[in-house]
């Protein structure tokens, strides 16, 4: 008869080969577990995009609110009779400040005339 018996050392080339993978795996579910999604700072009135639909014509509407916060942003959409389904912050745009810096910024941007050589 034949003897097909497995050799011990072949235990340990299996084990070599799935560690790298349940190690990525447990890496995996850790890093799912704690993620966090970013919150909106609730910090005074921004403008906020709405996103969604209205229900009486089923066709998609997208408007831009003022609001405190996001809720407030998400409230006031549907006193307009909006079905929400996206509030998102629009980003805020850096306003130039007048003075030393505002000009020294503003002398930047000006181009030169092109130089001509001939």
């Amino acid at each position: 008869m034949n003897d097909f018996s497995i050799p011990s050392w072949y235990g340990w080339v299996v084990l070599a080969m799935v560690t790298p993978g349940l190690i990525v795996l447990i890496t995996v579910a850790i890093a799912f577990l704690f993620h966090r999604a970013p919150k909106i700072k609730d910090d005074g009135p921004r403008y906020f995009h709405i996103l969604g639909f209205d229900p009486k014509t089923n066709s998609g509407r997208e408007l831009t609110l003022q609001a405190e916060g996001p809720s407030a942003a998400r409230e006031m959409a549907q006193m307009q009779g909006i079905i929400v389904t996206d509030v998102t912050p629009v980003p805020e745009t850096p306003q130039k400040q007048g003075g030393e810096a505002g000009e020294a910024e503003q002398a930047s941007e000006r181009k030169s005339p092109p130089v001509v050589l001939g």
